[in-house]
């Protein structure tokens, strides 16, 4: 997601004033930046555990993770990404190794007139005031300076069926969503994903870790839905089964391309097109806390 930052100037009106020249009304101040009010950045040592689960509290940011999580997570820019390392991580393009390897411990104090964030919030690009902080630490602290450029990729495309959505608009206090995969009796996997107060786009973002390529909302569907998917694969089979193939007898239940079609009403075309991809221009392993 590209963050603009435009600075308005508000120039009063000119006023004649007698022996002097013409006066001109103070300008607004500038809107203040955000940023946290303490932040501790530790490197960690190459054996050290990695990644936890970030923490967010009222006043409190807390992320063990590294360089390429925390930029992905800032500037919302995990998906879509035109390549990806050998981990399979998003690949920024012009990022230097050692942001995908290097963890590093964020502790960060945030102001008091902050709005109170979730997790859950901030994982789904939900707390966009710190989303601009954590830009502010990274431009900061590890002198991060980065661009948008448009570029032709493939993608899948989520879009609706012929038969229109089959989805719940989210309604009451949310629930926790859930990942679970077991082994069936035939030696297949059964997948069933638990998805809660999820927007189209939400959606789209889960399938970076199961695809070859980004899968971009083309739905044009607005709100946030609840709905469980679940599809089976064999256990030579990619996980997400691959467009076209369908449920045999001896699976009991549908591969992920048909269960997205047959249980939600929307579709993942494979096609080219132009996206958004972030641009790392120069980044410098991180100043003392």
């Amino acid at each position: 997601m590209r963050i603009a930052r435009v600075l308005v100037g508000l120039i009063g009106p000119f006023v004649f004033v007698p022996n002097a020249t013409h006066a001109q009304a103070p300008s607004a101040p500038a809107p203040r930046k955000l940023e946290f009010e303490v932040a501790s950045v530790k490197p960690l040592d190459s054996g050290a555990a990695c990644c936890y689960s970030p923490q967010v509290d009222p006043g409190r940011f807390a992320y063990t993770t590294t360089l390429n999580n925390l930029i992905g997570h800032a500037y919302r820019a995990f998906f879509p990404c035109p390549t990806k390392d050998d981990s399979g991580d998003c690949a920024f393009p012009g990022a230097p190794a050692w942001i995908y390897k290097d963890r590093f411990a964020i502790d960060a104090t945030m102001p008091h007139d902050l709005p109170v964030y979730s997790r859950i919030a901030f994982m789904r690009g939900r707390a966009p005031q710190l989303n601009q902080m954590l830009q502010a630490l990274l431009e900061d602290r590890f002198k991060l300076k980065v661009h948008w450029e448009t570029r032709t990729l493939p993608i899948y495309a989520l879009t609706v069926a012929k038969k229109g959505p089959k989805l719940t608009p989210t309604a009451g206090p949310a629930e926790q969503p859930m990942n679970v995969t077991r082994r069936l009796p035939n030696g297949n996997a059964l997948s069933t994903f638990k998805f809660v107060d999820s927007s189209m786009q939400d959606f789209a973002m889960q399938w970076d870790d199961f695809m070859d390529r980004p899968v971009l909302d083309r739905t044009g569907l607005k709100g946030s839905f609840d709905f469980t998917l679940q599809w089976e694969s064999e256990p030579d089979e990619p996980s997400n089964g691959g467009p076209g193939l369908l449920a045999s007898r001896l699976h009991l239940g549908p591969s992920m391309f048909t269960a997205i079609e047959e249980s939600l009403g929307l579709k993942l075309e494979p096609m080219k097109g132009p996206v958004e991809v972030l641009v790392i221009d120069h980044v410098e392993q991180p100043s003392g806390n």
